[in-house]
């Protein structure tokens, strides 16, 4: 009887681990479907975006001559936006590591996010432009020279760029640039975003025209940003200049197939095919803002990287041209 008993206990106890494992692989199931169908979802909202505004339409063409074409300037932007976008990415884990050393890993996520896609994107942004140059002039362009030369310029001028103030310590060597480097208000106002995400898109302007020398820094201008421990730290760190050179010195699309990189790749993609001037960069960056705010399946740190692309992607197409039309190509 206790050996009847006994084995009875037994089968019990399997039974009911049984359905507790069953329970939970039904509750993990459901919690990937539920996440797959959030970012099915996302994607579906995007794709219905890029399919109303430019279902057919295609800017990307023209003869190529000793100016920068529509081609070039749509080129440039983009490279500009993936830059700050990737840039901003490596950032935000460096960031992290170096504030957990410092005590604020929060803080120095944030500051390395920021620093990583202004100094990224600008960089893109140059390299790009200087290697269009050489193709129109039938030159040699050497990227590892130019980066070699152009991350030391980058990195010391950033702290004045992004924190001090413009008027007092720049000086616009050629006057023109202002207009290039400046988005109008209600532009920046209609694409919704933050004054401290535009603020990103501003400084990339600012650190092209300065290492294209458009404009002239005071370089014993110094800032007192309590951040500047965690940039600076990054600044000098292998894996960062690392980073740097390969994302803005590779032209190839990323192999990264994460959601934020998906959105991004959607985002270049109705650009591409869509935008003529800033306003439409801005209608764009609005439409993508409203569907990804509302996205439970990107972080906030996803969110913010996205629109230090979108901005940048916004202020570069001001630098480099303000009208992207296709008669530009033949001026």
């Amino acid at each position: 009887m206790k050996v009847l008993t006994f084995i009875y206990h037994f089968f019990f106890v399997i039974c009911v681990a049984m359905l507790a494992s069953c329970s939970d692989q039904t509750e993990i199931s459901s919690d990937v479907t539920n996440r797959d169908a959030v970012k099915l979802s996302l994607i579906q909202s995007l794709d219905s975006i890029n399919e109303s505004l430019a279902p057919s339409s295609n800017i990307m063409k023209g003869s190529q001559n000793t100016t920068l074409s529509t081609k070039d300037k749509i080129s440039i932007a983009l490279a500009d936006a993936r830059g700050a976008y990737k840039g901003g990415k490596k950032g935000v884990k460096l960031g992290g590591i170096i504030g957990t050393y410092f005590g604020n890993p929060t803080a120095g996520s944030i500051a390395g996010g920021i620093a990583g896609a202004v100094i990224v994107g600008g960089l893109k942004s140059y390299i790009k432009y200087k290697t269009i140059e050489a193709q129109h002039s039938n030159y040699e362009n050497k990227q590892g020279v130019v980066f070699s030369s152009m991350y030391s310029k980058a990195t010391g001028a950033y702290s004045a760029l992004m924190y001090d103030s413009i008027d007092s310590n720049l000086t616009f060597v050629e006057p023109d640039v202002h207009s290039a480097v400046i988005v109008d208000d209600s532009v920046v106002n209609s694409s919704h975003l933050t004054n401290d995400e535009s603020k990103i898109g501003l400084t990339h302007n600012l650190m092209v025209a300065y290492l294209d020398g458009k404009i002239a820094l005071d370089t014993n201008a110094t800032s007192l940003n309590t951040q500047n421990q965690y940039v600076e730290t990054m600044f000098e760190s292998d894996d960062f200049v690392n980073s740097c050179m390969k994302i803005a010195s590779d032209d190839q699309s990323t192999e990264e197939t994460d959601l934020p990189t998906e959105v991004m790749n959607r985002f270049s993609n109705l650009y591409e095919r869509y935008v003529n001037n800033c306003n439409d960069v801005a209608l764009i960056i609005r439409k993508y803002i409203e569907v990804i705010d509302n996205s439970p399946e990107l972080s906030q740190e996803d969110k913010e990287n996205l629109k230090y692309g979108f901005a940048t992607a916004l202020y570069s197409t001001n630098y480099w041209g303000n009208e992207l039309k296709q008669n530009d190509i033949n001026k």
